[in-house]
């Protein structure tokens, strides 16, 4: 691990990259402080984020710091124990294993204290790197006494008289011991640079950096031994420094580049968040326009189907235009629950449903038989109506003329816990020309990867994608509803169950038709759609009362519109958005001035 870090740190000198581009990184100088505050975030929330991201791998390697610590400066006393050293030699490796045991139990048991790891790491750090330069004074102390007493004892005995030759033995001695412990402690040390290099560069760690060889060799001139042989710190120490200079290098460089990513995720998922609810803002206004203009074109023709009054093919192929428009308006206002769908946050919402009218507002139109029996139940109409809707929809295009060949059945059968099983079954006549419906043909329309060999099919691919089917299994699912579309010779069938509970009516019974409208009644309308005025002109004018007054053609019909209400009308029909060339007008706003 050592020989690999030191390897990565020279490999990323600074001369691999060119450092005086990034400090001069328009985008780093306007987000982050100067070299001395270990470029911090100017804004405290970003700097919080930053740190998260390195905060899991940063706390594993720290606990795996801690523990190897502790289990160096354990096991090295224990297994001393037999030379019977001073208590000092043993005292000596107490502030290591105090640093590395708090740091573990302060990163570990108290995550509250996590936010602040940095610091921690840093103190824990500088603590222990004093620790190994008084483990050198004890270490070398000990050793050469035990060295002198019982190793070279008789050795000791016989040049105790000669005062140059134990001068000598003593130095040697003493050169031996220091390099041995010192190179010993210079190696655990090690482990100092790996902890700080996974922290990165900050403040903190800046300053642990720049004070842990000044504190390492304070404590060891501590030592009498040291300072007669300081000549033998020159190589151990001019190393020590170097790497420290090297890991100072490679965290400045790192923290610059991790900062300088994170500031261009950061800034991408802003422009991004921007860019989809500006997306999602404008598929609301084509989605209200979509919708708007289909009412208009389908207003329009209903208009006309009704001053005609003709059943000619031409005007039976304009109904079922008005039909195909009713769909779309009805997708239109589906659109919420596409959104939800594709992001996963659709929530089912039962509410009691007419069995009779919802299914016949989804055929209406189109000439198809339908048996329906009477019955209240509690459906999600928006995913029961997505289901059903493109069954229809494709058995009119996949299949045979004429309508009639078309037909669905709605069955009804007691579970025997008070609830039903709803059954949809729609059957149509399969067209020579389209494929088989084989068991893997249905199931690859499904999964959307029909004629596609398991890929998905292309949205620009000028065969049906099978978006329909996908969008009516992804609706069942979340219904609870199981389909199953088959082929049995030239018959295709559609069957779509759920288990629904029976509800009460929300509606109470109609009372009788309680006669005309009085003769004199006025109505005043303003919309800014021409269809849409010429619409309710016509059925205003033909099925309630003569005096119709309509407004709208441009803002300043708003202010006639309101005198001609509060003089002379009984009802008032507004339109809540009145868009004009240069404003708009609430309808909302128009009802406060009445």
């Amino acid at each position: 691990i050592f020989f690999r870090v030191q390897f990565n740190f020279f490999c990323a000198m600074p001369g691999q990259m060119d450092m005086s581009n990034m400090e001069n990184d328009p985008l780093l100088l306007s987000e982050c402080r100067s070299f001395w505050k270990g470029y911090r975030f100017h804004d405290t929330e970003k700097e919080q984020q930053f740190q998260n991201l390195y905060l899991p791998d940063l706390l594993r390697f720290c606990q795996v710091w801690c523990v190897i610590n502790v289990a160096f400066d354990t096991v090295q006393p224990l297994a001393n124990t037999a030379y019977g050293f001073s208590p000092a030699f043993y005292l000596a490796h107490v502030p290591g294993i105090a640093t590395a045991l708090g740091l573990l139990i302060l990163v570990s048991c108290f995550p509250s204290n996590r936010r602040h790891i940095l610091f921690w790491v840093s103190a824990a750090t500088f603590l222990t790197a004093a620790s190994r330069g008084l483990l050198v004074h004890f270490q070398s102390e000990a050793l050469i006494g035990y060295s002198l007493q019982d190793e070279l004892g008789e050795v000791a005995k016989e040049v105790s008289n000669n005062k140059v030759a134990m001068d000598q033995l003593e130095s040697f001695l003493g050169q031996r011991t220091i390099i041995s412990v010192l190179n010993a402690q210079l190696a655990q040390g090690v482990l100092n640079f790996l902890l700080l290099a996974c922290a990165g560069f900050a403040q903190s760690t800046l300053w642990s950096c720049v004070l842990q060889p000044v504190v390492f060799l304070g404590a060891l001139l501590m030592s009498a031994d040291v300072r007669r042989n300081l000549f033998l710190l020159i190589f151990p120490c001019a190393g020590f420094f170097l790497v420290f200079v090297v890991l100072l290098l490679r965290m400045r460089s790192d923290s610059l580049t991790r900062r300088r990513m994170f500031i261009l995720q950061r800034y991408f998922r802003e422009a991004l968040d921007k860019a989809v609810d500006s997306s999602r803002k404008a598929d609301s206004v084509l989605n209200h326009t979509l919708n708007t203009n289909m009412a208009e074109a389908a207003g329009l023709i209903e208009l006309f189907l009704d001053n005609v009054q003709s059943e000619g093919p031409v005007y039976s192929e304009l109904h079922r235009a008005t039909v195909c428009l009713q769909r779309g308006m009805r997708s239109c206002r589906h659109r919420r629950a596409y959104v939800q769908m594709a992001a996963n946050e659709y929530e089912l919402a039962l509410e009691p449903v007419r069995l009779p009218e919802f299914v016949g507002e989804l055929v209406g139109g189109t000439g198809m038989q339908v048996q329906v029996p009477t019955c209240v139940l509690l459906l999600d109409t928006t995913l029961c109506s997505l289901v059903l809707d493109n069954a229809i929809s494709n058995a009119f295009r996949h299949g045979t003329s004429p309508e009639s060949a078309v037909h669905l059945a709605v069955t009804t059968t007691p579970t025997g816990d008070g609830r039903l099983r709803l059954c949809f079954a729609l059957t149509n006549q399969v067209s020579p020309t389209k494929p088989v419906l084989t068991q893997d043909f249905v199931a690859r329309a499904w999964n959307g990867t029909h004629g596609t060999h398991g890929r998905q099919a292309p949205a620009h691919s000028p065969m049906s994608n099978g978006i329909g089917l996908q969008q009516a299994f992804l609706s069942a699912h979340l219904h609870d509803m199981a389909l199953h579309l088959t082929q049995d010779g030239t018959e295709a069938r559609f069957t779509a169950r759920v288990i629904a509970s029976v509800a009460a009516d929300p509606e109470p019974p109609r009372p009788a038709d309680p006669g005309p409208f009085p003769p004199d009644l006025h109505i005043c309308v303003i919309d800014d759609s021409e269809g849409s005025r010429q619409l309710l002109q016509h059925h205003l004018l033909h099925r309630v009362t003569p005096h119709v007054h309509v407004f709208g053609e441009s803002v300043r019909d708003v202010e006639p519109f309101i005198k001609r209400t509060m003089a002379v009308a009984h009802i008032a029909v507004l339109d809540q958005n009145l868009e004009y060339a240069s404003v708009t007008v609430l309808g909302t706003d128009i009802i406060a001035a009445l």
